[in-house]
């Protein structure tokens, strides 16, 4: 959802270059959605150390992705009007909460979190 935010956002400051990366690190993330489903269900039927990577990378990459879009929604919320702003804003503390949750599981994940 942030990253859609931030590709609509992007478009109504005509910054093409910006809407392009927000859609593509919407695909990423819906894609990133699946495996980690994929990568728990795996940990779930048989926890080797195998599994245990991909239940810390992949949360690791959506974070990653996560950044990514904030960054992003922060660029182009200077770019729009106001009533634009709210989105980029919106986007940024999705984003933003979204990559806080990834790394907590990523803690969790590796033995790590307090």
């Amino acid at each position: 959802m942030a990253a859609s935010l931030v590709e609509l956002a992007a478009r109504f400051a005509d910054d093409e270059t910006t809407a392009a990366r927000a859609e593509a690190l919407a695909a990423r993330l819906a894609q990133l959605a699946d495996e980690d489903v994929e990568a728990y269900t795996a940990f779930m039927q048989s926890r080797t150390d195998e599994t245990r990577s991909r239940i810390i990378a992949v949360p690791k990459a959506i974070a990653a992705a996560a950044d990514e879009t904030a960054t992003l929604a922060a660029r182009v919320r200077e770019k729009v009007s106001p009533s634009v702003a709210g989105d980029a804003d919106a986007a940024a503390e999705f984003a933003g909460a979204a990559s806080r949750v990834a790394q907590r599981l990523v803690a969790v994940n590796e033995g790590t979190a307090t």
